[in-house]
């Protein structure tokens, strides 16, 4: 019955998770013209994975194609705000692009812990 349903399945679903993991595999081997490749693939099949597009963001920034990276790296964020790699990621990328205007809005936590840190003390 397993089998069955297997073959139910769209193959754009098998695509995606074997697109995602090639590219992943490219960059472990150098490859990093098959990975960028790769992970465009994958996010045309699944939009919606930010961590997808933290490969397609990955792969150009390892080819210094910084724009191509950041917009990758920005989506992974919109997708998942807290994606901490995602965030990491780009905000080292703004670092060396000089643009540390961007990486503080980046790195900047994105849900306030209800703590407060005002002084107690009087002067």
């Amino acid at each position: 019955m397993a089998v069955v349903i297997a073959f139910g399945l769209p193959t754009a679903v098998f695509g995606q998770a074997t697109n995602g993991r090639a590219g992943w595999e490219a960059i472990r081997a150098g490859k990093n013209e098959e990975a960028a490749a790769s992970f465009a693939a994958a996010v045309r099949d699944e939009p919606r994975d930010p961590s997808l597009y933290l490969g397609a963001g990955f792969a150009p920034q390892l080819l210094g194609d910084t724009p191509r990276a950041r917009e990758s790296l920005e989506q992974a964020l919109k997708l998942a705000p807290n994606f901490t790699t995602a965030s990491l990621l780009l905000g080292d990328l703004l670092y060396r692009d000089s643009d540390l205007q961007g990486r503080s809005r980046s790195t900047r936590p994105r849900a306030s812990s209800g703590c407060s840190r005002t002084s107690s003390r009087t002067q």
